[in-house]
């Protein structure tokens, strides 16, 4: 038999050693019987006493009942410390992009991205070369990170772009990616058919993750970074990370950027492995020619060529 300790008690150790181990405290030994038994019950915590030694059998030992202190409430529990409620703020939003187009290529590619639409005009013949002597001057770079700019709005940086990617993409040369950070005039998403948004703005802002704004264009090994809204604005402390992303994710990365000397273009000519400028042949005659190779090679920029168009 057993009894229900009162643990709510004050005791002091010597007490308890003393009422343990006192031959004159242990209590009268019982059985289920009334005889006596051979393992006695001891009470630690209170005195012991003839009346308190033995349990009524009819009623069942009496448990001492021992409050818990109460659990509080968070906010009294914020109240009392002086911590203010950190409390989450949630919002639902759709998915940011579209269904991919179901037009082929063939229906969607603008007419001047000749290397798609004919691959043995000599034009394409000419787009050969250039990506062969690209891909020599490159040969030895850890990375293959390439960046177009121009002077002007009409030098055709954006059609030379993606023509040369899909001659990279023809010579099997790896997975391709044509970055649009032209911000003042977007047109790569336009050229090839597809939804500009979300884009390369939308990353730089963090509103989507990059997989999001990655668009397959249609052709082998070929994918997209198209723009992205132009109502969000352009901020390049996050371009080091995406890039370093990108890298990972394809072999070659042709960027077409904005104009010389504009919003965010140091940052982007200065993270690649070569800058090329395209000029119309018109620009050779340019006064301020000098002005802009000074320009950029006071910004460290890896200046490897220049490519000449004509209309």
């Amino acid at each position: 038999m057993a009894r229900i300790l009162d643990v709510t008690q004050s005791i002091s150790p010597s007490r308890v050693e003393k009422q343990a181990i006192a031959p004159r405290d242990l209590p009268t030994r019982e059985t289920d019987g009334g005889e006596e038994s051979e393992v006695p019950f001891i009470e630690v915590g209170a005195g012991v006493s003839a009346a308190s030694s033995r349990v009524d059998r009819r009623r069942g030992p009496h448990p001492a009942i021992i409050p818990l202190p109460r659990v509080r409430a968070a906010e009294e529990t914020a109240a009392a410390s002086h911590v203010p409620l950190k409390l989450f703020r949630i919002a639902f939003q759709p998915l940011p992009f579209p269904e991919s187009s179901s037009s082929p290529p063939a229906e969607r590619y603008a007419p001047e991205l000749i290397t798609f639409h004919d691959p043995q005009h000599e034009i394409s013949q000419q787009y050969r070369q250039v990506a062969e002597q690209i891909r020599l001057q490159l040969a030895d770079a850890n990375g293959r990170t390439l960046f177009f700019t121009s002077t002007g709005r009409r030098a055709g940086t954006t059609s030379f772009v993606l023509n040369l990617a899909m001659t990279f993409s023809s010579a099997s040369l790896g997975r391709i990616l044509v970055v649009d950070a032209n911000w003042d005039h977007p047109a790569v998403a336009a050229r090839l058919g597809l939804a500009p948004e979300p884009g390369l703005r939308e990353i730089l802002a963090r509103t989507v993750p990059l997989v999001w704004a990655l668009k397959e264009s249609g052709t082998s090994c070929l994918s997209i970074l198209p723009a992205g809204s132009p109502s969000l604005p352009v901020t390049m402390d996050l371009w080091p990370i995406v890039l370093d992303q990108l890298t990972q994710q394809f072999d070659w990365l042709l960027i077409d950027g904005p104009l010389v000397g504009s919003s965010g273009w140091p940052a982007l000519a200065g993270t690649a492995q070569a800058a090329y400028l395209v000029w119309k042949s018109t620009d050779l005659e340019n006064p301020q020619l000098n002005h802009v190779l000074g320009e950029m090679s006071r910004s460290a920029v890896p200046l490897r060529g220049y490519i000449l168009t004509q209309s």
